[in-house]
């Protein structure tokens, strides 16, 4: 099995995607072929790609992935100054085999930037690509680490103080090859914690999905029971503005206050 998936990536990705840096470390398994600078770093990438497969399939699609489907080739190169990840299929529109690419620190190559990246593979594989941009990286943030996040939530405190919320039909809406922002990021992933507060992740993908083909009020009002999109955003807003109350008291409790709803993906 994991021949054939190996020889139907090389031939959709190519020599010249591996020739950007010296990768003399290689990895492979069923799920997964790797090139990173050092064999030691390929053989844990590798490991670590396939424990983030199993633990973030269950947690959001309450299974796990057969093996050689979704095969993902994967190229690491280390920085000490960026942070990046790319993942696209490679075969279109059956988004069944995709290529990563990972430059960042030691520790983010096998940790929260792997695990965002894998987080798409993972969605991409089941979905076949059709989730909305929106979702898509509002699910792939929960892997984000708290740097990050915090960085998000002062992007959105950013639109609640100047009362700069974006339509959600705007947001929802949004092509996927759109290029995104900052404030992107932050509006996907406060909505995507929000409807997960209200109700499981299959409710979440089956709004997500209806929404994009049949409409988003339609949607709204079936699987949350909002009056309309309308409702859904004064909601949205509403929530989103306590939560970042009480992350404000939280920060400036000595012992902290309250607590949040934890993600269903697990952190990497």
């Amino acid at each position: 099995m994991f021949a054939n998936a190996a020889l139907l990536l090389a031939l959709c990705c190519g020599p010249a995607e591996a020739a950007t840096e010296s990768t003399s470390g290689f990895a492979s398994s069923d799920n997964f072929v790797v090139y990173a600078p050092t064999q030691e770093l390929a053989d844990e990438v590798l490991k670590k790609s396939e424990q983030l497969r199993t633990k973030l399939a269950r947690a959001w699609l309450d299974k796990e992935l057969a093996p050689g489907v979704g095969v993902a080739m994967i190229y690491v190169s280390l920085s000490l100054t960026e942070d990046t990840g790319f993942t696209w299929p490679k075969d279109d529109p059956a988004k069944k085999y995709h290529s990563v690419t990972l430059k960042s620190s030691r520790d983010k190559v096998v940790g929260v930037t792997l695990a965002h990246e894998l987080t798409h593979v993972i969605l991409a594989t089941e979905f076949g690509g059709r989730l909305p941009r929106w979702a898509d990286e509002g699910i792939a943030c929960f892997q984000n680490d708290q740097e990050l996040r915090n960085s998000l939530r002062e992007s959105l405190r950013g639109l609640s103080r100047a009362e700069r919320w974006p339509s959600l039909e705007a947001v929802l809406r949004r092509p996927g090859n759109t290029p995104d922002n900052q404030e992107f990021y932050a509006v996907a992933l406060s909505l995507t914690q929000y409807l997960l507060e209200l109700d499981e992740p299959s409710v979440f993908f089956q709004f997500a999905l209806e929404g994009k083909d049949q409409g988003w009020e339609h949607a709204a009002q079936r699987h949350y029971k909002f009056r309309s999109l309308e409702d859904l955003q004064q909601r949205w807003q509403s929530w989103a503005v306590k939560s970042l109350r009480l992350a404000e008291r939280r920060a400036a409790s000595p012992i902290g206050i309250g607590s949040a709803r934890s993600s269903p993906a697990p952190a990497p």
